[in-house]
């Protein structure tokens, strides 16, 4: 995310990020941005120009870490017609 803050030169920062990273919310991203040692990370790249890959890495596995297994349940199972039959899935995010 850090990478590609950097990178960004538009305004409104947090909507570019979010539609990067789609499964973040938008307030995930404004709260990660606030944190200390992501603007600490900002810092050494904007300074060094270099990425620090470690960092990103464990930011990146953070974020995917975040992600809930969605769960599928059938809902509803009606038969239409003779060899026919319509089935309804919800699925579920926690």
């Amino acid at each position: 995310m850090a990478k590609h803050e950097i990178n960004y030169k538009g305004h409104f920062t947090n909507r570019h990020l979010h539609s990067i990273f789609p499964y973040r919310t938008l307030e995930a991203i404004k709260s990660r941005r606030l944190k200390a040692d992501y603007k600490e990370l900002i810092l050494s790249l904007r300074t060094e120009g270099t990425v620090a890959r470690d960092v990103e890495d464990e930011l990146e596995k953070e974020a995917a870490a975040a992600l809930p297994e969605p769960t599928i349940e059938l809902v509803e199972e009606s038969i239409l017609d003779v060899g026919s039959s319509a089935r309804c899935l919800r699925i579920h995010r926690h």
